[in-house]
């Protein structure tokens, strides 16, 4: 197992010195890759994969890409070694790049590539102790060219991941995934929990909690849009990560036992009661 990144599939590339060349971490920089999520496995990977799907690229690579649904991420180079991504060789040895499906021109990055790019930037982070700033996590488009430090975007002036790519956003939500998660609390009133942001949330009402919304009626699930719900008495919370209208990105849906009907015919088991010592 060579990967560093627990959610991500191992796929190692040919193209990366060994080791920072005494240089520290302290640098995260997003790329798009301006193709397919395949295509841009295969050409950075170079001779590295083994099943044949390499190419001829002998002068790029990536530490990690990831597809532009947010369901897949790669890692080609280990954290600890330096990929060819940034133009600008201190710039590759101090940094972790990261290579997004997508297009700088276009800037229609979805809602799922920056929760899973988010997520990732905060374990990054946390792993490295860089701070979530955009000093500290940049574009392509901000790395100055090394032979002349007036012009940026590496060597070859790439300006990816483009001016409508939302920085901000990305940061709140490696923030907000970087913050502890709280152990479940059990309700033996509906013999259901509440855990993490949802508990964190909940409690941050304090004794008007309870009255503003209820017990728990569900576990946390999913819906069909992949979004993470869980029903009360009277509230639907939802995390929308990126969202900033809150420090735990949660955000109130329809109302529970009524709302919660289709919900329950489609998630059973998040509706059955769950055996928890209190």
């Amino acid at each position: 197992m060579n990967m560093d990144d627990e959610n991500a599939i191992w796929l190692p590339s040919s193209n990366f010195d060994a080791g920072r060349g005494g240089a520290t971490i302290d640098r995260i920089i997003l790329h798009t890759t301006e193709g397919s999520f395949d295509g841009a496995l295969s050409w950075l990977r170079g001779a590295g994969a083994s099943d044949g799907s390499g190419s001829s690229n002998r002068d790029s690579s990536s530490h990690y890409v990831v597809s532009a649904d947010g369901s897949r991420i790669a890692q080609l180079v280990r954290e600890a070694d330096t990929a060819w991504a940034a133009g600008n060789l201190a710039f590759n040895r101090r940094g972790i790049n990261i290579e997004q499906e997508g297009y700088a021109a276009r800037g229609d990055f979805s809602d799922a590539l920056y929760a899973a790019t988010g997520a990732l930037v905060g374990r990054v982070t946390r792993r490295h102790g860089i701070p979530l700033d955009r000093t500290h996590v940049i574009g392509h488009m901000n790395v100055p060219d090394p032979n002349n430090p007036a012009r940026t975007g590496g060597i070859n002036h790439h300006a990816d991941p483009g001016s409508a790519y939302d920085f901000e956003r990305l940061l709140r939500i490696a923030s907000a995934t970087s913050e502890p998660q709280l152990p479940c609390r059990s309700f033996p009133e509906t013999r259901h929990t509440i855990c993490d942001r949802f508990r964190a949330f909940w409690e941050s009402y304090g004794d008007e909690a309870l009255p503003t919304f209820g017990y728990p009626l569900s576990e946390a699930f999913r819906d069909d849009g992949g979004v993470l719900i869980q029903y009360f008495e009277r509230a639907r919370f939802e995390w929308r990560p990126g969202s900033g209208q809150n420090r735990w990105d949660v955000l109130l849906g329809r109302v529970g036992d009524e709302a919660s009907e289709p919900a329950r015919r489609s998630n059973d088991a998040a509706f059955a009661p769950v055996e928890r010592a209190v």
